[in-house]
């Protein structure tokens, strides 16, 4: 399944569409929080984590593609809100 498009919600929450017609709302706090990259560390900056977008290849990406998030991830369920 490929995103076909992505929704800032509020906080770290992302609203994301599938081309198969599924969604799924993800939460990427504690990815980010608990990430050992400053780089990655920087997205908990609301304006910049608000910057998502999507690249050629169907994922999500901020900056630079310094912090991307496959469709392959988000299925996984690791960003899932519990």
């Amino acid at each position: 399944m490929q995103i076909i498009s992505v929704a800032h919600i509020r906080n770290y929450r992302l609203f994301v569409e599938f081309d198969n017609g599924s969604t799924k709302t993800i939460d990427l706090e504690k990815y980010i929080r608990n990430s050992d990259s400053p780089i990655i560390e920087e997205y908990l900056d609301i304006d910049l984590f608000c910057e998502v977008y999507m690249n050629d290849e169907g994922a999500l990406c901020w900056g630079d593609s310094e912090m991307v998030i496959t469709s392959e991830n988000i299925l996984s369920g690791e960003f899932d809100i519990i």
